[in-house]
């Protein structure tokens, strides 16, 4: 699973690279070439200099699309709603690496809040509400012990 993921990661960038340079290449000589010369931009006889220059604006184009998608659109937040909603795990369980982030979070809200009975309360609670988790799913409490153990010197 890890070399997919890793094959599937590097993926988004090397085809945005492909695709900036087939998209050059393809259009290049067929429709930009007269233009990048009547616009003085290279000269006739310079078609690598002009591909290179249109796969840097295909590069940059698909880039601007990326960041528009991401950051204006926010178009990928509804898809992570979704999953979220329809994974049956995430409202009445904790994973094992969520109950080791928040057993740390709470060993330093006990140290920080000692003076405050406000802290104390939440502390408790939250502990409470992972030995509950523990006790429901004994292959978590399996889990998270191999987890604790892996860490401990």
């Amino acid at each position: 699973m890890t070399q997919i993921w890793r094959l599937q990661q590097s993926q988004a960038l090397i085809s945005v690279f492909f695709w900036s340079l087939t998209l050059a290449g393809v259009f290049y000589l067929a429709y930009v070439h007269t233009w990048f010369v009547r616009w003085r931009i290279i000269g006739a006889d310079e078609v690598f200099i002009g591909t290179v220059y249109l796969f840097f604006i295909f590069l940059g184009g698909f880039l601007l699309i990326g960041f528009i998608y991401d950051r204006v659109l926010k178009l990928w937040s509804e898809q992570t709603v979704v999953a979220y909603e329809r994974n049956p795990f995430t409202v009445d369980r904790f994973y094992a690496k969520e109950i080791l982030l928040w057993r740390l979070h709470l060993q330093t809200l006990r140290e920080v809040g000692r003076e405050n009975p406000r802290a104390l309360e939440l502390v408790r609670a939250v502990d409470s509400l992972i030995d509950a988790q523990l006790r429901l799913d004994p292959s978590l409490a399996k889990t998270v012990a191999s987890l604790e153990s892996r860490g401990k010197p």
